[in-house]
């Protein structure tokens, strides 16, 4: 465990001085989502104990990073977020297969109409966002769930905060750091809890 955290601090800072430095050395940000999968798999051959859920979501993870950092394909991007975010749901244990079926049919109709349908996937995506904010809050007080779940979306949603004002603000170069690191830092404290929690749940 330690020394998973510990490549997620340096893979942190390595992702901070690519983006001040300017430079353009993508696949690195990968990495952490990469290795929360990795660590994931090996807990599973050794313990044969992770949570089918949160290791699906890291997965998803992996994909939307592949999608918005590698291929630029940013409807797609946020469509495999909204899957991340359906597993969480099904986590917080209110099962839909519905729901599933909903997010496997947008995922391919955004194949399909790539940007047309941008506004909508963002749309949605917050929709279920705070859907699963309100149920692990519920969740927790019925004492059924880790507290650390409710920070983890919460860290993802810091991070998406952050990717929407450096994408539709003009800022500062200095600004522009700021928001970068608090992204990435919230990001990866997201994909490390929710990698803790998938052994220990």
């Amino acid at each position: 465990m330690y020394l998973y955290i510990f490549f997620q601090i340096i893979f942190l800072i390595i992702i901070i001085i690519n983006f001040v430095n300017s430079t353009n050395f993508d696949i690195i940000k990968i990495f952490p989502t990469l290795i929360s999968i990795i660590y994931i798999l090996i807990n599973r051959i050794k313990s044969n104990k992770v949570n089918f859920y949160l290791t699906l979501s890291l997965i998803f993870s992996f994909l939307a990073d592949i999608f918005f950092i590698l291929i630029k394909k940013s409807v797609l991007g946020i469509s495999s977020f909204i899957i991340v975010q359906i597993f969480y749901f099904f986590f917080i244990k209110d099962k839909s297969n519905k729901i599933l079926l909903l997010s496997i049919i947008n995922f391919i109709i955004c194949l399909i109409l790539d940007k047309k349908i941008l506004i909508v996937e963002a749309i949605l995506y917050g929709l279920i966002v705070i859907i699963n904010i309100f149920l692990t809050i519920k969740k927790i007080r019925l004492k059924r769930i880790s507290i650390l779940f409710l920070v983890a979306i919460l860290c993802l949603l810091v991070c998406d905060i952050n990717i929407v004002i450096i994408r539709k603000f003009d800022l500062s170069t200095n600004l522009k750091i700021i928001c970068h690191c608090i992204e990435w830092t919230f990001y990866i404290a997201n994909l490390t809890l929710i990698s803790l929690l998938s052994n220990n749940s």
